[in-house]
């Protein structure tokens, strides 16, 4: 069972997740407009990626003990406590006229990792 149907389940609510992929660029239009390598695409904006270890955060494996059997390309549920740490909106003169930016900045404070089928057990359990 998915993840957010057994959160949903329990009477949590859970709010629907973003995507955060990026389209991959118009090649054409790129060569033309921008100075960056034709090569290099991200799939996920700068900034969107967590880097754990034992010396960050030592004793990791014993805290989210989901790393423990989690492979390459699992996905798994982060559950987080962030702390907004900046905001702001610039306006911006485009080809197209004038837009704003707008941009935040999160401090992960607290978090836990659990895979899908860790969090249907708990479920499973609490529903005994």
């Amino acid at each position: 069972m998915p993840i957010q149907d057994a959160v949903q389940q329990k009477g949590f609510i859970m709010p629907e997740l973003v995507s955060l992929r990026q389209p991959k660029p118009d090649r054409d239009k790129e060569k033309s407009d921008s100075p960056v390598c034709d090569e290099y695409y991200e799939e996920f904006p700068y900034g969107t990626r967590i880097d754990l270890n034992d010396e960050n955060v030592p004793g990791l494996a014993a805290k989210l003990p989901a790393i423990i059997t989690a492979k390459a390309g699992d996905e798994m549920m982060l559950i987080a406590k962030v702390r907004v740490r900046e905001l702001s909106t610039r306006e911006t003169d485009e080809k197209d006229g004038k837009k704003k930016r707008h941009s935040i900045e999160l401090q992960i404070t607290d978090m836990n990792l659990s895979s899908d089928e860790a969090l249907d057990d708990v479920f499973a359990t609490a529903s005994e």
